[in-house]
């Protein structure tokens, strides 16, 4: 008997059959999942095989064709299940990056920074970057021929950069702010 750590991955069975009819069996080290779709394969085809039998439309190489096929819709079921699996794991990979970035510029703005460097142009503060565990964060500001501050972009999750852009209301009070955000450049 095989060691346990032999165990076999889903969608990778060990593939035993039938001497007569050539139907999946279940092997000890394959994943259930993997078996119970054998095992219904198999089982369906022995209700038709009955059925045949029953009616008397079938002989045995009759069965053993049946059987054939049924193994051959059972591949391709499994390749199908495979690629589902990959186009999961896909899909995971991406959202863990994307997660992954997200804590980053989480933990950027919570942490104490390593370093802050204040750019100022003109006696008004352009640019602020801040290192915090290697990662440098830059947030830019510009402003309006008032001396308002017109915009300011900074790194959000996803690799994007977010420009918030300020209105003013003829008075000179701020009237509303709107944000875009675009892949960085």
């Amino acid at each position: 008997m095989a060691a346990l750590t032999e165990y076999r991955q889903p969608g990778d069975p060990i593939d035993e059959r039938t001497s007569a009819l050539n139907l999946p069996r279940p092997h000890w080290l394959n994943d259930a999942h993997d078996d119970v779709l054998r095992l219904r394969s198999a089982l369906d085809l022995i209700d038709a095989a009955h059925k045949l039998l029953a009616d008397g439309k079938a002989d045995k190489a009759a069965l053993q064709a049946l059987a054939l096929a049924t193994a051959e819709a059972m591949e391709a079921s499994e390749q199908a299940t495979a690629h589902q699996i990959a186009e999961m794991a896909e899909q995971l990979a991406q959202q863990d990056q994307q997660l992954g970035a997200a804590i980053t510029l989480l933990q950027a703005d919570t942490a104490r920074a390593s370093a802050t460097v204040v750019t100022l142009t003109g006696g008004r503060i352009t640019a602020i970057r801040r290192t915090v565990a290697g990662v440098e964060r830059v947030t830019a500001i510009t402003y309006d021929a008032a001396g308002r501050v017109a915009t300011a972009a900074y790194p959000v999750p996803g690799g994007k950069r977010r420009t918030v852009t300020y209105s003013y209301a003829a008075g000179g009070a701020l009237a509303g702010m709107t944000a875009v955000e675009a892949a960085e450049a």
